[in-house]
């Protein structure tokens, strides 16, 4: 069975549950399409899926109107998504969502009650210090004093607190600034290369380029990723994984074109969204983060003792349930950008700010969001407070467990209003959606103050690796703006062009144009999972193709009509859409009628392209470790420093490299 057959199974699985919730008065329909989409997707026809979905979503629309609280309104944004999936009001999810809710609280309301209350206050104390450093809150290191023991115990303290840091110039800024130039030649020899979104093309479907694959495979890069990751600890010492031998994850480049007219100014821009990757709803899910009890401290009410570094409890995770075309499937310790070209800052007042944005709270702001879905702000707050509304607009219902904490009324104002504990749950999981990444915005989210506790990360220069939690609250598209705070995006029509413009533009014409470029590049230790994933990565890469998590099986990424098309997707989409197919919705389809489920037109392939890098340009550049971190050369187990590290090493080359295994060993 194909990887896309899979994934449109699964995916229509869940949206025949949201046809079910949304129009309950069509469930006989809802019985048909769930059998439709498992029996054609089995033999190979999505987009047949997709014509039937079409076809009775039509039907219902003429008698359900959509409403604004109504799963199916979300389909009405898709196309001006950023990162994930963004809407202001509470979604409900399917009638399971709620009795995972009362599992997960179940015995443990009294302590998730007084957990809310000491987070709240705890909230609001770091938020004030975040406020007051700014970007100083950002530890920053050079590379060459990693070996110092004095500077780098400082720099990893900094590190925990804050999720976030910047070590400088990892590579020299001279081979930086020729990787660059790398990348731009191979971008104008290969023309039709894809970018997302269309309207203001950033990523970049590229993965194989020359200037990639020696960033990857640079000896600096390497030591740069073990480093930071000896910050990770596991109280299991049995745990298979080992962050002294690194592994690649291919990812995609980013280039911004940026000007000094505000950003908001620029009506072909998308607004910038809040989010944390690696999943959204599987943070709950018992399947997901909950196989490996990640969060189970905060759950239990005692968020003090939930430690954000202990690795061993994300090792059986699964942050990708739904399987979205784009989604990150393996254990990436740190997401990371390694920078091509100069970034600006918020210091930068004459121009716009193009660095990544963090909110650097790696243990409360996960536990915030993580609680959230089971308290709602009383009903009684004042009608001008975005509490009220939102109270009313989930139809919560109040039990004698209440807290204390602020919220807010209008943009600026603040006044005290209980926070109720909900008996009984609803399916609401604010911000999360399956397939999706985890929205954090204002209304949904407002005691985390983002307009306060986001900040800009210090000035970067060519050579220079930012690296951040996998679990922090982050934008990277650009400010996020306090004016964005309540902001609904309206449908509109959008022209396309078949290809992006040119993604290094000539900025000498224009003086107020500049244009960034990074290199994604996240630390991703050895484990079973990952190293499965490396197998299959590896195959990708010597045919040319990109790697499983963006549709290297055989899965079209982002051609017109995708369900992710106007989106980045990088761990969303996925889900078959609803909405392909004429009628309102016609307009998120490419011009051949093709589903978003169906086989596209090579996007992300580089079989063809000239000056693809292979085998040797991997070892050119980073020699054995290069290779090992590629997959391409087997580890030496003699270099394990603990008997729990041989075993992971002589996993991952059972799994690489089957036809080396020794098996007269017991």
């Amino acid at each position: 069975m194909s990887t896309r057959s899979i994934k449109c199974g699964r995916s229509a699985v869940f949206h025949s549950d949201l046809f079910e919730h949304v129009f309950p008065g069509l469930s006989h329909f809802s019985t048909y399409l769930r059998v439709w989409h498992f029996s054609l997707s089995f033999i190979c026809l999505p987009f047949i899926c997709s014509f039937f979905s079409s076809l009775i979503m039509a039907m219902s629309f003429q008698s359900y109107p959509i409403t604004a609280n109504t799963v199916a309104h979300v389909y009405w944004e898709k196309e001006h998504e950023m990162q994930s999936f963004s809407y202001p009001d509470p979604v409900p999810l399917p009638p399971r969502f709620t009795l995972l809710k009362e599992r997960l609280a179940s015995g443990n309301e009294a302590a998730i009650t007084s957990a809310w209350q000491r987070l709240l206050r705890r909230l609001d104390e770091e938020i004030n210090y975040i406020s007051s450093m700014g970007s100083k809150v950002v530890p920053t290191i050079s590379f060459s004093n990693i070996t110092n023991p004095q500077q780098s115990q400082d720099f990893l303290a900094q590190l925990r607190r804050s999720g976030v840091a910047i070590i400088r110039n990892v590579v020299p800024k001279e081979t930086a600034t020729s990787w660059r130039q790398e990348a731009s030649e191979y971008l104008s020899q290969n023309s039709g290369m894809r970018a997302v979104p269309t309207r203001d093309p950033q990523l970049y479907e590229l993965y194989w380029s020359p200037a990639q694959i020696k960033a990857r495979a640079h000896p600096n890069v390497i030591a740069a990723q073990k480093f930071a990751m000896r910050i990770w600890k596991s109280e299991d010492p049995n745990a298979m994984v080992s962050t002294n031998f690194p592994i690649t994850y291919a990812d995609r480049v980013r280039i911004r074109t940026i000007s000094t007219t505000t950003y908001g100014g620029n009506e072909n821009r998308l607004n910038p969204s809040a989010h944390v990757d690696n999943g959204s709803v599987e943070r709950w899910e018992p399947d997901g983060y909950g196989r490996a009890g990640t969060y189970k401290d905060i759950f239990h009410g005692r968020w003090e003792d939930y430690e954000p570094w202990e690795s061993s409890s994300r090792v059986q995770a699964t942050s990708d349930l739904y399987q979205g075309t784009g989604s990150c499937s393996i254990f990436r310790m740190f997401q990371g950008l390694l920078t091509m070209s100069p970034t600006s800052s918020d210091s930068d007042l004459d121009s716009d700010s193009d660095s990544l944005q963090v909110c650097p709270m790696p243990q409360l702001a996960t536990a915030y969001f993580l609680l959230r879905p089971f308290f709602s702000p009383s009903p009684s707050a004042s009608p001008v407070s975005s509490s009220s509304n939102l109270a009313h607009s989930e139809q919560d219902q109040q039990v004698p467990f209440s807290t204390s904490s602020t919220t807010f009324a209008g943009e600026e104002e603040q006044e005290d209003s209980p926070w109720l504990f909900n008996y009984p749950h609803n399916s609401i999981l604010h911000g999360a959606l399956p397939s999706y990444a985890q929205d954090i915005n204002p209304t949904l989210h407002p005691h985390l103050q983002l307009d306060r506790s986001l900040v800009t990360i210090p000035r970067l220069e060519p050579g220079d690796y930012v690296l951040w939690h996998p679990d922090l609250i982050h934008v990277v598209d650009g400010p996020w703006q306090r004016q964005n705070r309540h902001h609904k995006q309206k449908l509109s029509m959008i022209t396309r062009s078949k290809n992006p413009p040119d993604p290094i533009p000539n900025t000498n014409s224009n003086p107020k144009i500049s244009q960034t470029l990074s290199l994604y590049l996240p630390c991703c230790p050895l484990t079973q999972t990952n190293a499965l994933y490396l197998s299959r990565q590896r195959k990708a890469f010597l045919l040319g193709r990109p790697g499983p998590d963006f549709g290297g099986g055989g899965q079209a990424l982002f051609h017109q009509g995708h369900t992710n098309y106007g989106s980045y997707g990088y761990g969303y989409g996925g889900v078959q859409s609803m909405v392909n197919g004429p009628g309102p919705y016609s307009h998120l389809r490419d011009d051949s009628g093709t589903s978003g489920c169906g086989s596209g037109s090579g996007t992300g392939d580089e079989s063809s392209h000239m000056g693809r890098a292979g085998v040797q340009d991997v070892n050119d550049a980073g020699g054995d470790d290069g290779l090992r971190a590629m997959g391409l050369l087997p580890w030496d187990e003699e270099e394990a420093h603990t008997e729990a590290e041989r075993e992971v090493l002589a996993m991952a080359n059972g799994i690489l490299f089957p036809d080396l295994l020794d098996y007269g060993r017991t």
